[in-house]
């Protein structure tokens, strides 16, 4: 037994979780990284004329910057939201260093959740952008593929060869990488997770209008967040349909599943503070254990004592 009270195999096995759960987040982390800079998608042709990929290309009204900022904002909600309604306290642990170290780690616990998957989700992404080899709706203006110039109307050109210099070797492969959206993926998995969140954490106000406010507005900003791909020429409908649909499926397993609802009595706590109220649970079994046998001592005490 070691000075916190916890069995060293106890300590083992935990070790071995974080690194096991360490090592599949990185590797995850390297293969996305691998798929987006060094993977080429999977070629495919086009039709001559095709006016669905032959848009101007524009700038982004959404940034990838701020999609990704706005990916990270859930952990700063988590942590507001616990620290107001962290609940009924002993007076030792009123103080506002231990309400924020408190609040902190339950909101570390479900953002891991939503990290996890939003890593997952990111990987299984890209992985379906490089498999599919959409084109964009910019595709043409980005390319200016050497066939294009002189094919037929409605001929089917396989074998092209990008020919514009003027940008980088990863924007002429991302503009063969359409389907599906990422943005759209991103906000809807972000929004989804946090309405989800909030409606399970959030206790009943007094305003009845705060929370379907805050609720509205994310929901909202995704879908301003996914219509700006279509009017940015950066993915055609379907594309922000499915991408969003993949949102929608990751956050329900998120949510539902993983995360049990944000339910409190989740069955798979790994704070070490969740340690602790596992064995002062054991202990109040003990009292009650105990309690109740001499409450029956007392009792049958009390009949003899009536009998005699």
């Amino acid at each position: 037994m070691n000075p916190n009270g916890k069995p060293p195999r106890f300590q083992l096995t935990r070790a071995l979780s974080a690194t096991v759960d360490l090592f599949i987040l990185l590797f995850a982390a390297a293969a996305l990284i691998f798929i987006e800079f060094f993977v080429d998608n999977v070629k495919r042709g086009f039709f001559c004329g095709d006016k669905s990929i032959s848009f101007k290309r524009q700038t982004d009204t959404i940034s990838i910057k701020i999609v990704i900022l706005y990916g990270l904002i859930p952990i700063l909600v988590l942590w507001i939201v616990e620290f107001i309604f962290i609940g009924e306290l002993d007076e030792s642990q009123r103080s506002l260093k231990h309400k924020l170290k408190l609040s902190w780690r339950k909101a570390v616990h479900w953002f891991k959740d939503y990290g996890i998957n939003l890593v997952l989700k990111l990987l299984v992404l890209d992985a379906s952008k490089v498999l599919v080899g959409g084109h964009r709706p910019h595709f043409i203006d980005t390319c200016r593929p050497d066939t294009a110039i002189n094919c037929t109307i409605g001929e089917f050109v396989a074998d092209f060869k990008c020919t514009n210099e003027e940008v980088s070797l990863y924007s002429l492969r991302d503009s063969s990488r359409s389907f599906p959206s990422g943005h759209a993926s991103i906000s809807v998995y972000t929004s989804l997770f946090l309405i989800w969140y909030l409606q399970c954490r959030i206790p009943k106000l007094q305003s009845i209008f705060l929370l379907p406010f805050i609720q509205c507005l994310l929901m909202v900003w995704t879908c301003l967040c996914s219509i700006s791909r279509i009017t940015d020429n950066r993915h055609h409908w379907y594309d922000v349909l499915c991408g969003g649909l993949l949102g929608v499926i990751f956050a329900f397993y998120t949510c539902h599943i993983l995360s049990n609802n944000f339910c409190k009595d989740k069955h798979r706590m790994t704070m070490s503070g969740v340690n602790g109220s596992s064995s002062s649970s054991s202990n109040n079994n003990r009292r009650s254990v105990r309690r109740l046998l001499s409450t029956i001592s007392a009792k049958e005490e009390f009949t003899l004592n009536n009998l005699e």
